[in-house]
C-alpha cells in the first residue's frame, strides 16, 4: 500500500478533495483547434517548455474562449490584445504585470471593456493601443513615441480621447508613427519625421499632434504605417506612399528608391480597398474582387501562396497567388528589422499561417513536422478574424 508521510493513502483519500486512489491515468492533455462549426477565440503560441520534456509543444494551443472578433490586434511587445466583436463592443486580454493596462484586468482572460457598442477600428504597436469609438479617435499607453497625436509625449494607463474635433474612420500605429483618416477623406500624421514617413515634407523632428499631409489629399479611406519608417494611404482605390523605400515596395510609379517625400501616388490600378501594415520588406494590399497585391522582398516567406518571389518597383503590387479570390485578411506586423515572425492571412473562411522562423513552433502546436516553412492551415473554414504576434497568433471563428 503506497503512503504519504507513512500515512496509508487509504486514510487520506478525499481529505479536502484530494484523491490518492484514482490512479495515474494519462495526465492532463492538450487543449484543440474548435471544430467545423465551433464559435470562440484562440490562441496559439511558439513557445515550448524545455524543462520538462513530457509538456510537448502542442500543449501551446490555448483554451478556446466562446466570444468570436471580427477585428483583433495584438501590441507588438505580445503581452496584450484589443478586439471587437461585430456589435461593436471592444474586448481585450492582457497578460499579468502588462505595461499601461490600468484600465482593465490582466490575467490572460478575455474581457469586455465597457458596455459601448460604437468601437468601429482598432491598431496597436510597441505598448500601446489606438482605436476609433463613435467617431472619435482614442489611445492608450506609451506615448514618448509622439503616437497619441494630441500633442503630448506623457504615458497614459486609461483610455483618452486623442482627438473628438473631426470624425475619424480610421486609425493605424506604426515604428514611432501614428496615421489616422477621417470622415471627409483626410490623413493625418504624427509621430518622427524620419525620412518623410509622417507626410510633412521634413526628415527631422517630430511632431506629437496630428497634422494633415503636406499635399492635402481628399478622398482617402485608409492609411497603414510600416514596421519602420513608411507609410501608405489608400485615395480613390489607388496607393500614395511616403517613407523609406529601400526596398522598393512603393509601386510602380515611384521608380527610385531613395526616401519618399510623399504622399506620392505609387500605385494607379484603382481596385484596392485595404492596405495591411507593412513590415521591413513588404506590403500587402487586398482588392475589391477578394486579390491579395504585393509588393516588395518574399524571402521571408510572407506570401500566403507560398512563393518567395519578390514583386519590386515595376512589378510592385501585382497579384499573387495566380490572382485567386476570397482573401479578406492577411498580417505580417513586425518590429523594425525583425524577419522571425509569423504571418496570417484568411481566404475563403480559411486561416493560414506562415512567415519565418516563429512560426516554426506554432504549426508544430498545430500538427504540422519541425521547422516546417510551408503556408498552413489553422482549423476548419468560417474564420472571422485572426492575428499575430513575435510568439503567437489569435485565430476567431
Amino acid at each position: 500500500m503506497a503512503s504519504i508521510s507513512g500515512q496509508s493513502t487509504t486514510k487520506i483519500n478525499d481529505v479536502d478533495g484530494f484523491y490518492t486512489t484514482q490512479g495515474g491515468g494519462s495526465g492532463i492533455s492538450p487543449n484543440t483547434i474548435p471544430g467545423a462549426g465551433v464559435n470562440g477565440t484562440v490562441l496559439i503560441g511558439n513557445g515550448s517548455l524545455a524543462t520538462n520534456p513530457l509538456v510537448t509543444i502542442d500543449f501551446n494551443i490555448g483554451i478556446t474562449d466562446a466570444n468570436s472578433f471580427t477585428k483583433i490586434t495584438c501590441r507588438t511587445d505580445t503581452l496584450a490584445m484589443i478586439a471587437i466583436k461585430s456589435d461593436g463592443s471592444l474586448w481585450y486580454w492582457a497578460q499579468a504585470g502588462a505595461t499601461y493596462m490600468n484600465w482593465g484586468t490582466a490575467d490572460a482572460t478575455w474581457r469586455q471593456y465597457g458596455t459601448d457598442t460604437d468601437w468601429t477600428d482598432v491598431s496597436s504597436e510597441t505598448q500601446c493601443f489606438s482605436a476609433v469609438k463613435g467617431g472619435d479617435l482614442m489611445f492608450v499607453g506609451l506615448g514618448s513615441y509622439r503616437q497619441r497625436g494630441d500633442g503630448s509625449t506623457s504615458a497614459t494607463t486609461s483610455w483618452i480621447v486623442s482627438n473628438s474635433a473631426l470624425t475619424w474612420v480610421a486609425t493605424s500605429l506604426g515604428y514611432r508613427l501614428h496615421g489616422a483618416v477621417t470622415s471627409t477623406g483626410h490623413a493625418y500624421f504624427c509621430g518622427y519625421n524620419y525620412d518623410y514617413m509622417t507626410g510633412q515634407g521634413t526628415q527631422s523632428g517630430s511632431n506629437a499632434t496630428l497634422t494633415r499631409e503636406q499635399f492635402s489629399l481628399t478622398g482617402c479611406t485608409d492609411v497603414a504605417a510600416g514596421s519602420y519608417r513608411h507609410c501608405k494611404i489608400l485615395k480613390d482605390g489607388n496607393i500614395y506612399s511616403q517613407g523609406r523605400n529601400a526596398s522598393n515596395f512603393s509601386g510602380p510609379g515611384v521608380t527610385s528608391t531613395g526616401d519618399v517625400n510623399g504622399p506620392l501616388l505609387s500605385y494607379s490600378g484603382g481596385d484596392i480597398v485595404e492596405i495591411f501594415r507593412g513590415t521591413y520588406w513588404s506590403y500587402m494590399a487586398l482588392t475589391s474582387t477578394g486579390q491579395l497585391r504585393f509588393a516588395g522582398e518574399a524571402a521571408y516567406r510572407v506570401r500566403p501562396d507560398g512563393s518567395t518571389t519578390d514583386m519590386k518597383g515595376s512589378s510592385s503590387f501585382g497579384l499573387i497567388d495566380g490572382g485567386a479570390t476570397g482573401y479578406t485578411h492577411y498580417e505580417a506586423f513586425a518590429i523594425s528589422t525583425q524577419n522571425t515572425w509569423p504571418a496570417v492571412a484568411i481566404k475563403s473562411g480559411q486561416m493560414t499561417v506562415g512567415g519565418g522562423s516563429g512560426s516554426y513552433k506554432i504549426k508544430e502546436a498545430l500538427g504540422s513536422p519541425a521547422n516546417t516553412t510551408s503556408w498552413i492551415n489553422v482549423g476548419s473554414t468560417g474564420s472571422v478574424g485572426c492575428a499575430q504576434s513575435l510568439v503567437q497568433i489569435t485565430a476567431s471563428w
